[in-house]
């Protein structure tokens, strides 16, 4: 016969061994579900980025000649569901203060009557609440380092070939016979 503080002691290890495996499981569970999580805010982000550019083009090209935009506002829409469903308040706030800005845009250059230098300035305030999304987006998720003061792709001053680029004085302002 099996001594009793043997059996006491091996049942012990047993139960301390199984409830070591049970929390682990736990642990473990929770941690490839908050990864996951993770991965599709990241996605979810990237959507936003990828559908807010095709979105923006779409308005340069409308406004360069000067005719209604074509925007397909399905993928966008559909990126605007995913981010609201898995991303964080602050990320998609940011992402509605982009839609807020294309409304605005989509009405302007559906009326066709939008300028070069509105057009500048109307994509100037697309740019910023996407550069104030991405920021939003690297804090939230984890992006150490200081945030992006620009997008990258063009510098600000640009405008379409054969428009006068703004003349800057040695001092780097605008020269006063471009304002």
């Amino acid at each position: 016969m099996i001594p009793a503080d043997v059996i006491v002691s091996t049942s012990g290890a047993i139960v301390a061994a199984l409830a070591g495996v049970a929390a682990g499981a736990v642990l473990s569970g929770r941690a490839q579900t908050q990864q996951w999580f993770r991965g599709e805010q990241v996605r979810a982000c990237a959507d936003i980025l990828r559908e807010s550019t095709k979105v923006l083009l779409e308005y340069e090209v409308a406004s360069r000649k000067h005719r209604k935009q074509q925007v397909d506002w399905g993928p966008w829409n559909e990126a605007l569901a995913v981010i609201s469903v898995v991303g964080d308040q602050s990320i998609v706030d940011a992402a509605v203060w982009i839609d807020a800005s294309f409304w605005v845009t989509s009405s302007r250059i559906d009326a066709l009557d939008v300028s070069d230098d509105e057009w500048v300035e109307l994509r100037s305030t697309i740019e910023s609440r996407r550069l104030d999304f991405i920021n939003t987006s690297r804090r939230v998720l984890g992006r150490s380092g200081a945030p992006l003061q620009q997008i990258l792709g063009r510098p600000s001053s640009w405008k379409w070939p054969g428009l006068a680029p703004p003349i800057t004085a040695a001092d780097g302002s605008e020269s006063p016979s471009q304002s």
